[in-house]
């Protein structure tokens, strides 16, 4: 089915561009009925819902999502998020691992917990016919997990071989290299391998239980669903099926500016490898920033022109992007894997000097802007990624509006949007290279490193 949402989208992306007339990528009508079907309310003690109402369905997806991660935890805590997350779906005290399983198997659906840099989640699709069965079991893995001493000892043993193995895959090792010019000691992004096994050395049984109970008391927690149900039936459902579920006060996440040090801005790793890969990373504007969407934007059109001219044209690397993250601070990255890394380097640096000496033609920024939203209406279409879409929507604007805008104020943007993002955040790169060292000069990075200051 996904396929077929996926072809028609391209198909309708692709009417759009080929319309001079046809410049908004959704009309207002559109927008005011996604923001008339989503609804806001609380239950139990305060809990806040945004609940999305979803016609001719029968699927409903009940989350809670956490508004805490890795970044809120010292270094020696974080093993025991990455544990919980996977501990939690594998049972509670009312419904054991077994009795559990069965249930999820017989009714054909799952449970879902994990934890990333900034926020956590749990989540749980079914019929709506299944939610009087299901949602007890939902409810007692938050409130209840059985946090079993020696499954999170197995977890814990995979979680450590996990980074361990890491090292001796060079495609994530690199990312490893970068992150250690790039944010250095201490940022609540990131750990250094060393400090991660180190901490999981020292992990503690009774941590999980004392990072579970600070989960239920001190997180601040939303529920996101989505569902046929009209509100006032969604509400009475949340109100006697999950009850207990409380919240805290939202906290604002505290982060250091990153200091850019031009004599560390490049490391390379030895290894004996026919393959170079070559990562760098900047800094990019954080989700609450004005000039987001224009960024993304920018990062987007690079990548695809990254791709035409390394990939395409001159065959030197069969996997190069542009990518963000975008955090409360975001995060840029340019990736290639190549046998060619001198040549590789040396096309980078002018097809991103282009996009920030020369402005996009109109017509031209047009089609990026269809092919860029592609994604962002598939987003739409399913409940699991709607419901994702919502929950960061909440975390860093408080509401959904932005989440719905998005089309509008995407075809606002000009190409001199797109030059000036290009000009303030295509800059101060910090290259990571895993490679043989006796084959690689550093001064094949200096067009990349020393042109965009």
């Amino acid at each position: 089915m996904r396929w077929v949402l996926y072809v028609m989208t391209l198909a309708w992306v692709a009417l759009l561009s080929l319309s001079l007339q046809a410049k908004e990528l959704v009309s207002p009508e559109t927008v005011r009925l996604q923001k008339r079907a989503t609804h806001s309310f609380t239950v139990l003690k305060g809990v806040p819902v945004s609940y999305r109402q979803v016609a001719n369905t029968d699927i409903v997806l009940v989350g809670v999502s956490f508004d805490f991660g890795a970044a809120h935890l010292e270094a020696k805590a974080r093993p025991a998020l990455q544990i919980l997350g996977t501990l939690m779906e594998r049972g509670s005290k009312s419904y054991p691992r077994d009795t559990l399983l069965a249930l999820l198997e017989r009714n054909g659906t799952g449970i879902n917990c994990s934890f990333g840099v900034e926020l956590g989640s749990c989540s749980m699709a079914m019929l709506k016919d299944q939610m009087q069965e299901l949602l007890p079991a939902f409810r007692s893995i938050l409130l209840e997990p059985t946090l079993d001493a020696a499954e999170a000892q197995v977890i814990r043993e995979q979680v450590r071989a996990g980074i361990e193995s890491s090292v001796q895959n060079p495609e994530s090792y690199v990312n490893e290299v970068v992150n250690s010019i790039f944010y250095g000691k201490g940022h609540p992004y990131w750990d250094d391998q060393d400090t991660e096994l180190k901490a999981i050395g020292a992990y503690k049984h009774n941590d999980l239980i004392l990072l579970h109970n600070r989960l239920l008391k001190d997180v601040p927690k939303r529920l996101v669903v989505v569902g046929p149900m009209p509100p006032a039936e969604m509400k009475s459902v949340l109100e006697k099926q999950l009850d207990g579920l409380t919240t805290a006060p939202v906290k604002s996440l505290s982060l250091p500016n990153l200091q850019f040090n031009p004599k560390k801005s490049f490391k390379i790793v030895d290894r004996d490898i026919p393959t170079a890969y070559l990562r760098a990373k900047f800094v990019m504007p954080g989700a609450r920033d004005a000039d987001l969407l224009p960024a993304q934007l920018m990062l987007h059109i690079l990548s695809q022109e990254l791709e035409n001219e390394i990939r395409t044209k001159r065959s030197l690397s069969y996997a190069v992007s542009a990518q963000m993250i975008p955090y409360t601070m975001g995060i840029g990255l340019l990736h290639a894997s190549t046998s060619k890394p001198k040549e590789t380097l040396e096309a980078l640096e002018p097809v991103i000097r282009k996009l920030r000496d020369e402005k996009l033609a109109a017509v031209e920024l047009e089609r990026y802007k269809t092919v860029f939203a592609t994604s962002y209406f598939l987003n739409l279409e399913e409940h699991g990624s709607l419901a994702n879409s919502i929950s960061g929507a909440m975390h860093y604007y408080r509401s959904t509006n932005p989440l719905y805008e998005m089309p509008m104020k995407l075809a606002k943007v000009t190409p001199d949007d797109i030059q000036k993002a290009a000009q303030k955040y295509l800059r101060q790169f910090r290259l990571g290279v895993v490679y043989r060292q006796k084959d690689f000069s550093r001064s094949w990075a200096d067009p990349l490193l020393k042109a965009f200051p």
